[in-house]
């Protein structure tokens, strides 16, 4: 899509409360479909009631009902505070409401899970005060987080952030968060209280998430949360004395200089921010071509495509087939949580998983000659933006 597109017209016209008056021959449900691949319909209801009466109700509904995720998540998200800081645990919240609270109407912002950093000292006995609590225990394999669940809603209590590709740069990204703790602010949305980083520990946690997601599903959702942080917290002299010299440090400044100026060409983020000017507009096209691609999470591409495409970004990574399929193996399978001894030979269950997805998903060699090509521009991608990660999700 080039700009001018009525997708993004539509976008801008939302974003930033300009008006849309798009052609009579405009395909309204074709954006609304787009949107909602990318998880940000709610965005803009308003405007597509407008443009779109006939259909005014659905875009209602819609809104209604991501309303009221929003705010059952709210909710729980405040029991979880309430339980930390009456253990005198400091924590705060990572993206979510700590992204929503840049957007001019905040509940607007489509909510996922409550994602909380703890210090690693505190994280069992986090833990241990929210199942406690009434929440249940959903995953604990996870090296970097344990997943519990609450009125349906997840939540990731973070030992560990960073994803980067050199384990260096990710502990000290880390480090730097956990420092942070000490430095967290009070902040309010719709009367529900959390805590949040400062502003530059908190953009370094929106741009790693645009980063976290470059292989396994980068929407237009993880792009609104860093303009609008950009455009409220990242002014010339904001970027150059704090905030570039952390994501310098992480590998992440060509990444974030592009992703801002692909928001001025596309999404209408001001022009006055001049530091993202450097930027090669061409890498600009090639990377939202790639956020259009994926969608939220991924939800625009085939599943059995994205999952051989993520073990073939996986493989290019600094580990050898056998300790990727080890690594893999250990998180899989549940027997080795009841049986460690059975761990030597979880890269044979493994194997095993894969042959048995191949066979049930038909056309495996078909598959991956498409994913392999796939892989290749992504690869090339982010060699041009100078990001080179692992896969989280994996």
């Amino acid at each position: 899509m080039e700009p001018n597109h009525p997708f993004f017209a539509l976008l801008r016209a939302s974003l930033w409360g300009h008006a849309f008056s798009p052609d009579p021959d405009t395909d309204i449900s074709s954006l609304y479909k787009e949107l909602r691949a990318h998880a940000i319909a709610n965005l803009a209801a308003d405007t597509l009631a407008e443009a779109d009466p006939e259909n005014r109700l659905l875009y209602a509904q819609t809104a209604a009902k991501g309303y009221r995720h929003w705010y059952g998540l709210m909710q729980v998200q405040q029991d979880c505070f309430r339980v930390l800081e009456g253990a005198r645990i400091p924590c705060c919240v990572l993206k979510g409401a700590a992204a929503a609270i840049y957007y001019p109407q905040p509940m607007n912002r489509t909510m996922g899970d409550i994602d909380l950093l703890v210090q690693p000292k505190d994280i069992d006995r986090a833990v241990a005060l929210l199942l406690e609590d009434g929440c249940t225990l959903l995953d604990d394999r996870n090296p970097r987080h344990t997943i519990l669940t609450k009125n349906k809603i997840h939540i990731e209590v973070h030992r560990q952030f960073a994803t980067l590709d050199r384990i260096d740069r990710a502990r000290m990204m880390d480090d730097l968060l956990f420092s942070a703790l000490a430095q967290t602010s009070r902040q309010q949305i719709e009367g529900f209280e959390f805590t949040m980083l400062p502003p530059a520990e908190n953009g370094f946690v929106l741009m790693e998430h645009i980063n976290s997601h470059m292989a396994s599903g980068l929407g237009l959702r993880q792009i609104i949360d860093w303009m609008y942080y950009v455009h409220q917290e990242l002014d010339d002299n904001s970027w150059q004395n704090v905030l570039c010299p952390v994501l310098s440090a992480a590998g992440l400044k060509k990444l974030a200089v592009t992703v801002t100026r692909m928001c001025q060409i596309y999404l209408g983020l001001r022009e006055d921010i001049t530091w993202c000017q450097e930027a090669d507009d061409a890498l600009c096209h090639k990377l939202m071509a790639h956020t259009l691609m994926q969608g939220n999470f991924g939800r625009k591409q085939n599943q059995t495509l994205q999952g051989t495409m993520r073990v073939l970004n996986a493989l290019d990574s600094d580990l050898n087939f056998f300790q990727l399929l080890h690594r893999h193996g250990c998180y899989n399978w549940k027997a080795v949580r009841k049986h460690p001894w059975l761990k030597p030979f979880a890269w044979i269950y493994q194997l095993c998983r894969y042959i048995r997805k191949a066979f049930r998903n038909g056309l495996p060699i078909g598959t991956l000659r498409k994913a392999s090509r796939q892989q290749k521009k992504n690869t090339d991608l982010l060699d041009a933006l100078e990001v080179m990660r692992k896969d989280p999700t994996l």
